[in-house]
């Protein structure tokens, strides 16, 4: 569920390259009724003939709707999905992580999520089935503390490991080359601390990505602590 408020955000984001001329042979499905039919598709998963009977459309209408929608969307992507780049917006993001954890110079959280395929072509069945026995593709995300996406990469075959995903992305280029995550630095107990990510175990560790101490019973009381934040 949306407020009325977002669905309207929405449109205005989107309707510009949805919108459609009436003809002479028939009007033009409105721009509110388009986006609603896309937003439904992707939010219930239903199939085409599903929403098509909801909304009063056709099923190939309502595929293209939902295909228009996307295309809207990925085109406005990096006015909205965008990492922090200058030392206030760093600042801010470190700032919200703070509110949450003790834990120091977080700008993001980072993972891997496998999308579940139907189908794989045979030639490249291999490369997609993954550890959980089945077949997918990989999307990593980075999110702030307050659930928005700063980054995203996807399309990864669901055998590719999440460290060797992160080495490929252009998260990892954009950090080494010094685009991000490069200041300000904060002193902790001696050593300049720059700005974070924390991940879990399956990233390797560096001065950007910090994660936990590997779970085991022989872990001192402050290893946990530090786990736990």
């Amino acid at each position: 569920r949306i407020t009325r408020r977002t669905f309207e955000f929405i449109v205005r984001v989107a309707g510009p390259e949805m919108a459609k001329k009436d003809t002479r042979l028939r009007q033009s499905i409105p721009v509110h009724k388009r986006v609603a039919v896309a937003l439904w598709r992707l939010a219930t998963g239903d199939t085409y003939r599903s929403t098509g009977l909801q909304f009063g459309i056709g099923r190939c209408t309502a595929m293209l709707i939902k295909q228009d929608f996307c295309n809207a969307i990925a085109k406005r992507a990096k006015e909205f999905i965008k990492f922090p780049e200058t030392e206030q917006e760093v600042l801010q993001s470190i700032r919200l992580f703070t509110n949450k954890s003790p834990f120091p110079q977080v700008v993001g959280a980072i993972d891997g999520c496998h999308i579940a395929l139907k189908t794989v072509p045979v030639d490249e069945r291999i490369d997609y089935f993954n550890r959980k026995q089945d077949y997918s593709v990989v999307i990593q995300g980075v999110a702030d503390a307050s659930f928005r996406f700063l980054d995203i990469s996807a399309g990864y075959p669901g055998s590719i490991h999440d460290a060797r995903i992160l080495r490929l992305s252009n998260l990892h280029r954009e950090i080494e080359q010094g685009n991000w995550l490069n200041g300000p630095t904060k002193q902790i107990s001696g050593s300049e601390i720059r700005p974070l990510l924390v991940g879990d175990s399956a990233y390797s560790l560096s001065v950007w990505l910090m994660k936990p101490f590997k779970q085991t019973r022989t872990l001192s009381e402050r290893q946990l602590r530090f786990n736990r934040a």
